[in-house]
């Protein structure tokens, strides 16, 4: 997302972004079912590009998922895919006497796209995590619903955890367009 402006006016501090017309991604790849191979490909390229630009600038975002991945067009009129909500995300290396605003074994992001390490809390996330939610975030689109099917929370976290993911089945089913 763009930045147009930053500053304070009367005190308080304020930020203009961009206007996005845009459907997120959640909504594009659950509403028709799986979204076409080439389409999935083309919005995961683009997600690993805009996260390799956040991890070389040592920053993890802690919660790629569909809801935040904005799909608008480019001036040519092809997809442009947007990383929003950088909410949670963490600096890679914080300097100790900076202190940390999330504490260690807190869960942070949401679960159906979590990495196991992040399930379980672990103070060391890195940009591996954003990884592992982005191929979460790719069988998503693929197969129209998410990796992890449980009851509640705890159930999906466990299943992460444990590797339990609901088989995408026949590839071949896959549309191709």
């Amino acid at each position: 997302m763009q930045v147009l402006d930053a500053g304070e006016h009367n005190g308080w501090p304020y930020i203009a972004m961009e206007l996005l017309q845009a459907r997120t991604c959640g909504r594009g790849s659950n509403r028709d079912g799986p979204l076409p191979v080439g389409e999935a490909i083309t919005i995961s390229s683009q997600i690993l590009a805009g996260l390799d630009a956040v991890h070389a600038s040592g920053v993890v975002h802690r919660d790629v998922k569909p809801e935040n991945i904005y799909l608008t067009k480019a001036a040519d009129g092809s997809t442009l895919v947007k990383i929003l909500d950088f909410g949670v995300s963490k600096l890679m290396a914080i300097d100790s006497s900076a202190g940390n605003l999330t504490e260690s074994g807190t869960i942070v992001g949401s679960p159906a796209f979590m990495a196991p390490e992040q399930a379980i809390g672990s103070s060391g996330v890195d940009a591996a995590h954003d990884l592992y939610s982005v191929g979460a975030l790719l069988y998503t689109m693929l197969a129209g619903r998410s990796p992890f099917v449980a009851p509640n929370i705890p159930a999906v976290l466990l299943a992460i955890v444990e590797g339990r993911f609901e088989p995408l089945g026949n590839c071949a089913g896959l549309r191709r367009r």
